[in-house]
């Protein structure tokens, strides 16, 4: 099974030159480069994992420890990083963004652009990057930007199927309508996840719940049953629902977002009835919206 996007699930570099970021916290100062990288990645994990909201302690000190070793590639990921998951957790439209939205995902595209190329072993990263700038695109109303990144998208998934998957279903999926033909791609880079290569079983860490996303495998199911929800397949989406509800072994205990399970089967029906009428304002959104957006997948 292949892992969900951290969306939501989750870049900034450059604060360096734009001198910082809204209303954050001035980034800390007597504290070397490799101390600064370290602890904005202790405050990036404890807020991924929902174990404290530590977002602009994060931003601060791994923006200060970007400036400090511009050549810190971990740190401008990290970066990028926590400032998608300050995004996906905060938009509501993505066709009418606010400025800090629009602000905190271009901060989240220059920081993973700049990580590419730091840390070129991480393959992971070109996926996070892509999805930044097709956002970018959309928020700002940026056709050619909203290009770039969806041929980002499928490079990165060409580079990496079992993982960057996840960037293109999980991005793209959520903006585009029903009826939009970017749809039908979705689609296809969704395939048959039961069937896909990596899986619980061959790869627990990386497609399984025994890494950085210890609810993975329930999450995973649920978007599946919502894209296919989303695709007007009732059938497929009530399956993937259902198995949603096997118990699973995580690394986390019991998961927060569980009454979505039961959620999603009472109303499925309902669900792809909204995405199939000519109202695309009504559609319900995929999972990963605001406060589930990496925390479906992250949270312990």
């Amino acid at each position: 099974m292949l892992p969900p996007r951290h969306l939501f699930f989750v870049s900034l570099m450059l604060l360096a030159l734009v001198g910082g970021c809204g209303n954050d916290s001035e980034s800390p100062s007597g504290l070397s480069a490799p101390e600064l990288a370290a602890r904005g990645e202790e405050a990036f994990v404890d807020t991924l994992s929902g174990v404290t909201d530590r977002t602009a302690e994060a931003v601060s000190l791994l923006s200060a420890a970007a400036k400090a070793n511009p050549a810190d590639g971990h740190s401008q990921f990290h970066l990028g990083m926590i400032l998608l998951f300050r995004f996906a957790q905060s938009v509501t439209d993505y066709q009418n963004s606010t400025l800090s939205e629009i602000q905190d995902i271009r901060m989240a595209k220059q920081a993973l652009d700049l990580a590419v190329p730091l840390v070129p072993s991480d393959l992971r990263i070109p996926g996070f990057r892509a999805a930044a700038t097709y956002l970018v695109g959309v928020v700002t109303h940026d056709q050619s930007i909203a290009e770039e990144g969806l041929q980002q998208l499928r490079d990165a998934v060409a580079l990496l199927p079992d993982f960057n998957n996840f960037d293109f279903i999980g991005t793209v999926g959520a903006v585009v309508s029903a009826n939009d033909p970017l749809y039908q791609e979705v689609l296809q880079v969704l395939g048959d996840p039961l069937n896909a290569n990596c899986t619980p079983f061959n790869d627990p860490e990386l497609c399984g719940n025994f890494g950085t996303a210890p609810h993975n495998v329930e999450a995973s199911l649920i978007l599946f049953g919502d894209l296919f929800a989303k695709g007007g397949n009732l059938v497929k989406a009530k399956a993937y629902y259902n198995l949603a509800k096997t118990p699973f072994a995580t690394s986390g205990g019991p998961w927060r977002f569980q009454s979505l399970i039961q959620q999603r089967i009472e109303t499925a029906k309902d669900r792809v009835a909204l995405y199939k009428d000519d109202d695309p304002s009504n559609d319900p959104p995929i999972l990963g919206y605001r406060q589930e957006a990496c925390a479906v997948c992250h949270y312990r």
